[in-house]
C-alpha cells in the first residue's frame, strides 16, 4: 500500500472506532490525528478546546501567523518556515527557572500575541511561562499546548482550562512533541482546504 493509503484507511479504522459526537467539524479533525499519531483512542475523552479555537488557528495560519515551538524537536515535526524555537533563541536566564520558561516568557514578551501560534508539546514549565504573563498581553494569546510529564505537566494545562486565552490542549500527564505536532498538522492541512474524516 502507499503511504497515501494506508494515511487514509488508519483515519477510516479510528473513525469506525472512535465517536466524535462532542467535537465540532474542526475540533474532530485535531482528535483524530492526535489519536493517529498515538494510536490511543482514549485522547477522544481528554482533549479540550476553548471556543472557536480550531478555526480560528487555522484562519492565523491561513494568513501566515508565525509559531513559537518549546523545543527544537517540535520545531522539527511541524517544519514550516514560519516556527521559531523559543530555546533556539538569546535569552537571559531567570532565578529559580527552568531554561523552557525562560525560553518561553521572552519569546512572549518579543513577539507578543498578534499573528502567532504558541506550542507547547514537551516542558509544562514554558506553559507556566505564558500563563504567568497573562497581564502583559494586549489580547488573549493562542496556545496548543499538550506538555508531558509526571511533574507539572496535568497542573499546567488545568490552569490553563481556567484562562480566557484560545487554546487546544488536553487533560491529565499525557501529552508530548509527537502528538502536539500532530495536533498541528490538522490545523495545518485544514487550512489547505484537506480535512480527513467523512461527515
Amino acid at each position: 500500500m502507499l503511504g497515501s493509503e494506508i494515511e487514509a484507511l488508519s483515519f477510516q479504522i479510528i473513525q469506525e472506532e472512535v465517536s466524535f459526537s462532542q467535537y465540532d467539524r474542526y475540533e474532530a479533525e485535531v482528535v483524530a490525528r492526535v489519536i493517529h499519531a498515538s494510536a490511543d483512542p482514549t485522547f477522544a475523552s481528554t482533549m479540550v478546546f476553548s471556543v472557536e479555537a480550531a478555526p480560528t488557528m487555522v484562519g492565523l495560519i491561513q494568513s501566515g501567523s508565525r509559531l513559537i515551538t518549546d523545543v527544537k524537536s517540535l520545531k522539527t515535526l511541524i517544519n514550516t518556515a514560519s516556527t521559531i524555537c523559543a530555546l533556539e533563541s538569546s535569552f537571559p536566564p531567570i532565578q529559580g527557572k527552568t531554561r523552557s520558561y525562560a525560553a518561553m516568557y521572552h519569546a512572549a514578551r518579543k513577539f507578543g500575541v498578534k499573528d502567532t501560534i504558541f506550542v507547547v508539546g514537551c516542558a509544562p514549565t514554558a506553559l507556566d511561562a505564558l500563563l504567568d504573563l497573562d497581564d502583559t498581553f494586549s489580547d488573549p494569546p493562542c496556545i496548543v499546548a499538550l506538555p508531558v510529564g509526571y511533574v507539572g505537566a496535568a497542573e499546567s494545562k488545568k490552569t490553563l482550562l481556567e484562562t480566557n486565552y484560545t487554546y487546544i490542549t488536553n487533560v491529565g500527564r499525557r501529552g508530548g512533541t509527537a502528538v502536539t505536532a500532530a495536533a498541528i498538522n490538522a490545523l495545518y492541512k485544514m487550512a489547505t482546504g484537506v480535512f480527513q474524516l467523512k461527515h
